[in-house]
């Protein structure tokens, strides 16, 4: 993926609807054993913006690692994240395994509000 960076931080590359996502996953909580799985999008590049859906969307897992004592960063942990990109855009096919299917749309309280065969 094509990113935009000109800064320092995580928040420079993100998405600005995305900020409170980030932060709260990101704060530091006592127990830094617990992983760590969000969803956020990345600013893409005006060439990729202009071929796809816009910013990236990417699932990220991740924890917080202590660093060794005595190094530079043992007075704060450091958060080691994976990100993977997801698809936005669900593919259709036309001969796909699936032999029945249908396509819905809900109303807010789940009740259907248009059912169709495939």
């Amino acid at each position: 993926v094509d990113l935009v960076s000109q800064g320092d931080s995580i928040y420079d590359i993100t998405d600005s609807a995305d900020h409170l996502v980030l932060s709260s996953n990101l704060m530091l909580v006592s127990n830094t054993e617990n992983e760590r799985l969000f969803r956020c999008r990345f600013n893409t590049s005006r060439s990729v913006r202009r071929h796809s859906a816009g910013n990236k969307l990417v699932l990220i897992r991740g924890h917080y690692h202590q660093p060794p004592p005595g190094t530079y960063w043992a007075a704060k942990p450091v958060f080691i994240g994976f990100c993977t990109p997801l698809d936005t855009k669900p593919r259709h096919f036309e001969n796909h395994l699936f032999l029945a299917s249908f396509e819905s749309q809900h109303s807010k309280d789940m009740v259907f509000s248009q059912v169709s065969d495939r």
